[in-house]
């Protein structure tokens, strides 16, 4: 990556920094869940570890991982597997923590943390290099995540650019397409400012095709719409 890209990309940053604090008053509690499914943020669903292993071959269907997104250092991927889980699986290409890691250094992007949102234990555990801030916030699957996951999500990763301001992110659930992109997406809007369209559409652009469920959509401009409006009149 280019020393241009680098420090762009650090400076919007900074300004998405700049605007959560501008914005701070904006209680995210207040937005009512209505009849949105929820669910219980310390639960462990161990067999849906099974339910994972038993579509790898749905999960070969899907590229590896996308782009950074938009004005952030977000890197959406797939679930990576260990080399014990793919071994006698034929796929277009494997995918481990190290080849993505490597891949992601080879384009000049150091990776330091990874964000796990599936809802079953860690397929990976032991591949996870000592140096990689590893945070696990489960959500179920096709289920929206709940405001205590979309802030639970912010503070990681706020916390881990204050400390680590040019380091990457890699971000996933099982396929890295609808929780990964919800969460995403309500980043870019509450902390970046970004419009729900546009959020969604730099989504799109890094991981095609985008967010894929209606309804998660639908939740993200229940949720944002008039804290975009609200944005915009202040610009």
């Amino acid at each position: 990556m280019k020393e241009s890209e680098h420090s762009d990309r650090s400076a919007i940053l900074d300004e998405c920094r700049s605007a959560t604090l501008e914005r701070s008053n904006f209680d995210v509690s207040s937005h009512d869940e209505g009849d949105t499914p929820g669910r219980d943020s310390h639960s462990s669903d161990t067999s849906g570890t099974f339910k994972v292993l038993s579509k790898l071959e749905k999960w070969g269907d899907y590229e590896n991982y996308g782009a950074p997104v938009g004005p952030t250092r977000f890197i959406p991927m797939k679930t990576p597997l260990t080399h014990e889980i793919l071994q006698g699986r034929q796929f277009g290409s494997n995918f481990t923590v190290r080849e993505f890691l490597d891949n992601q250094q080879a384009l000049e992007r150091k990776v330091g943390m990874i964000i796990d949102l599936s809802n079953h234990d860690c397929l990976y555990s032991q591949d996870i290099p000592t140096e990689i801030r590893y945070t696990h916030i489960r959500c179920v699957a096709k289920v929206l995540p709940d405001m205590l996951s979309v802030k639970q999500v912010f503070q990681a990763a706020l916390q881990f650019w204050e400390e680590n301001p040019e380091e990457y992110i890699g971000i996933h659930c099982s396929y890295g397409f609808n929780r990964t992109g919800f969460l995403v997406c309500s980043f870019l809007v509450e902390n970046c400012g970004l419009s729900v369209q546009s959020a969604l559409q730099s989504f799109g652009d890094s991981r095609p095709p985008g967010v894929k469920h209606d309804r998660f959509k639908e939740e993200l401009q229940r949720r944002y719409g008039t804290l975009t409006e609200e944005i915009t009149k202040d610009q």
